[in-house]
């Protein structure tokens, strides 16, 4: 008999996955600094980054930065803190009347205006019925005066609307003077609230080292290769098979018996088995 082939061995896979690893923990030098990766006794690999001198400047200067603006931040929020626990005091802000007292008032005063030149009015109309004969039963004369008195309530009416006008512009000017004290009261409140959420999101950012392109899958290829060598494998002993087959039928076909030695010399021959 020949020597029989034996099928590949399987490989290692360890050593595959080890050196897949350390394809993949590449040293890179970039403008922005490099990367290195050390061993520990232990076998732990850990990746050092180191930041050339302008980099870390940089990094050293916003770090700075931040603490400032963190210290900064923590004073504004204890203003914040005493600003939201004080109730708004609006005492001091003018409260304005749109009462009747504040119409009559304005009233009065353009009455006070218009009514010497109503008892001047008065007095010349008098004087003329006077110089016409009439005397003060008469129904001429009363005529007159009820004209005069109507003249005298249009007069306060005319006084009374535009007193009513006044005011209300008077009483909108102090609405707008008193919200606008109002609105000046809460932004004077929430102005440290706004600065400390003004300096929220001031991370330190470091540079960022690019990405890499992965090394070789050494343990994929070994699988790939072992697979492929045990499927040239398995193909090569079932075509063995087969032959071996056919070369017993025709041994015994030959010498008219079961198969004898010439098969498997046969077999050796052209087979290797």
């Amino acid at each position: 008999m020949g020597k029989k082939s034996k099928a590949p061995p399987a490989p290692d896979y360890k050593a595959a996955a080890e050196a897949t690893a350390a394809a993949n923990r590449p040293t890179q030098v970039t403008p922005w600094g490099r990367t290195d990766w050390s061993q520990d006794p232990a076998g732990k690999w850990t990746e050092n980054v180191s930041l050339n001198p302008a980099e870390q400047a940089q990094l050293e200067s916003q770090r700075g930065t931040q603490a400032a603006f963190d210290k900064t931040a923590t004073g504004l929020l204890g203003q914040v803190d005493q600003n939201m626990s004080t109730p708004l005091d609006f005492s001091g802000l003018d409260n304005p009347d749109a009462g009747f007292g504040a119409v009559q008032e304005v009233q009065d005063a353009m009455m006070s205006r218009l009514q010497p030149g109503r008892d001047q009015m008065r007095e010349k109309e008098l004087q003329r019925l006077h110089n016409q004969g009439l005397s003060d039963n008469t129904e001429a004369f009363q005529r007159g005066l009820t004209r005069l008195d109507q003249g005298d309530t249009d007069a306060s009416q005319q006084a009374l609307l535009a007193a009513m006008s006044a005011s209300g512009d008077l009483f909108n000017r102090g609405m707008g003077k008193r919200q606008q004290g109002i609105t000046e009261a809460n932004m004077l409140r929430q102005s440290p609230l706004n600065d400390l959420l003004k300096l929220q999101g001031q991370d330190v950012s470091s540079p960022s080292m690019p990405s890499f392109m992965a090394g070789p899958d050494y343990t994929g290829a070994a699988r790939d290769s072992y697979k492929s060598a045990m499927d040239a494998y398995n193909a090569k002993q079932a075509r063995g098979n087969g032959l071996m087959s056919g070369l017993f039928g025709l041994g015994a076909s030959a010498l008219g018996g079961p198969a004898g030695g010439i098969g498997s010399r046969l077999a050796t021959k052209f087979l290797g088995i």
